[in-house]
């Protein structure tokens, strides 16, 4: 079997023997798990800029993860209230 470096989840395989040749089947089917052994991706968050003033601007966020995922991945980011935002302010 080859491994790969996709983080994914387990995956279930189910064998099922059938016509068998001068032998008898006792129990036909088994089920056995592929264990995911792959780390979880890690986010890094950048923010555009260093400050966001209280009362109006915008900046842009990006999220990036450090490995392959078949995983959906959720990220929140929200700025503290009553100062500018700066990089700390924001939380994953």
């Amino acid at each position: 079997m080859t491994g790969d470096a996709l983080h994914e989840s387990n995956e279930t395989v189910i064998l099922k023997l059938s016509s068998p040749n001068n032998a008898t089947i006792a129990t036909g089917t088994g089920t056995g798990t592929i264990t995911d052994d792959d780390p979880t991706p890690k986010v890094t968050l950048v923010l555009s800029s260093s400050t966001i003033a209280e009362n109006g601007g915008s900046a842009t966020v990006t999220a990036t993860l450090n490995r392959a995922s078949s995983q959906a991945t959720t990220i929140t980011v929200a700025a503290a209230p009553g100062a500018n935002a700066v990089m700390g302010d924001f939380t994953l």
